[in-house]
């Protein structure tokens, strides 16, 4: 009788695509569009803004990093609903959907810019 073939239940990345799967997602689409918001808002304006950005993301890294440090969970989700209840399990489901979806039609519009 042939042997069955052994499936496996879950599924592993190594870092080094796991890394470019995230820096092509946070860089890809913001990337592109830098010189058309530079090209609106001027130089001046899109330093402060760019600024302004990169301090939000420094802090909500640092303080992301403390809850997952205090509450020894790993999950953006379960985070969530252990700080803020379901309310906020449901919450970061449609952040994080709305969030997928905008980064789909930045794609969608930077593709058909070079395309036109």
């Amino acid at each position: 009788m042939p042997k069955k073939p052994k499936h496996r239940t879950t599924s592993t990345i190594g870092i080094a695509p796991a890394s470019m799967n995230v820096v092509n997602s946070i860089v890809g689409g913001g990337l592109l569009e830098m010189p058309f918001i530079m090209m609106n808002f001027g130089i001046i304006l899109s330093i402060v803004i760019i600024v302004f950005v990169y301090c939000l993301t420094l802090l909500s890294l640092k303080l992301l990093l403390k809850v997952k440090k205090l509450l020894e969970i790993d999950d953006y989700y379960k985070i969530s609903l252990k700080t803020f209840s379901n309310v906020g399990g449901w919450t970061m489901k449609i952040s994080l959907l709305l969030n997928n979806l905008g980064m789909c039609v930045a794609y969608l519009i930077i593709y058909l810019n070079a395309c036109s």
